[in-house]
């Protein structure tokens, strides 16, 4: 009887792995399918159809509604008004779609750069540059976040990202193309480190994303009053090889039109003993500030506050 189950679950699993790159290859056909149709329409039209498809979004996913007025509770609480948060709710599922679709446009933009892109904050970068010692930028799925790696275009020089890889292998290696033609370098998060300390021996930058869930295990320290776990890497980083921690953002200004901001040098704090927090604390405290300031272009639907477990 045993070994009857064991052929089973061994032919339910040969029949599983030929049924899903299958399905992985009719996604990826669909999306690229998608994608060319609205590359292919002016970005007015396209960002049009992009914030309707997140009204729909928001509409269609009560769970997703949920955890997005959720977070909008915790981070503004009764300073505004349950009309001023749904209206949050919305637009940032529509700026959430039309970044998707933005993300599709990279080859597009790269050609015209200076048209769509300008950079605030120069001086703050060149600062960073000509100490040598590397540069971890600091960023956060606030406004065009992708964009963020044209930094890179702009200067002529290296630069990594940390990402995650998707499900789909074809979807994942589509997009570490696009990402790869704004000059930065995928590197996997669950291999970060080795690629990462050699990117900063080598006076080169790598973007961090600071503002999700890091899993229970991580460091516990307030984000809009609230605590919630968050990644020290950047901390860590800093204290290892004694890179520079620079916080960048790309807002959208219209349809085409962005800005990405280089902020000044946040500092590794020199405390013995809470350094790996307190640095961490002022660059929440700095990413706050930025998003009060758009707060229709973060990524509210993420599951950003979790109870520890």
């Amino acid at each position: 009887m045993r070994l009857e189950k064991e052929i089973l679950g061994r032919k339910r699993k040969f029949r599983l792995n030929r049924i899903l790159p299958f399905w992985d290859r009719m996604e990826y056909e669909a999306v690229r399918g998608t994608v060319a149709f609205l590359n292919f329409l002016p970005l007015a039209v396209a960002t049009w159809l992009a914030r309707r498809a997140g009204e729909i979004g928001y509409w269609l996913s009560p769970k997703r509604r949920r955890i997005i007025l959720c977070n909008l509770d915790i981070a503004f609480g009764n300073s505004k008004s349950e009309t001023e948060k749904k209206r949050l709710a919305i637009e940032s599922m529509r700026h959430l779609v039309t970044t998707v679709v933005e993300f599709t446009r990279i080859p597009k933009i790269s050609k015209k750069i200076d048209r769509h892109i300008r950079v605030e904050g120069s001086a703050n970068l060149a600062k960073a540059y000509v100490q040598k010692k590397g540069i971890v930028f600091l960023t956060s799925h606030v406004g065009t976040w992708e964009y963020q790696e044209f930094l890179a275009y702009f200067l002529q020089t290296k630069g990594s990202v940390i990402t995650k890889k998707l499900r789909n292998p074809y979807l994942d290696r589509w997009m570490c193309e696009l990402r790869k033609m704004t000059r930065v370098s995928p590197i996997d998060k669950d291999n970060a480190i080795k690629p990462l300390l050699k990117a900063i021996r080598n006076n080169e930058s790598v973007a961090i994303l600071i503002d999700q869930w890091a899993g229970p295990d991580e460091l516990w320290i307030p984000f809009f009053g609230k605590e919630t776990s968050a990644t020290s890497l950047p901390a860590r980083m800093a204290r290892k090889t004694g890179c520079i921690l620079l916080p960048i953002y790309c807002f959208r200004e219209a349809p085409g039109k962005y800005v990405i901001t280089v902020g000044e040098e946040i500092p590794l704090s020199d405390d013995p003993k809470h350094w790996e927090e307190i640095t961490m604390r002022n660059v929440n405290r700095f990413f706050e500030d930025v998003i009060r300031a758009h707060p229709e272009q973060w990524l509210w639907a993420h599951l950003r506050w979790r109870d520890k477990k």
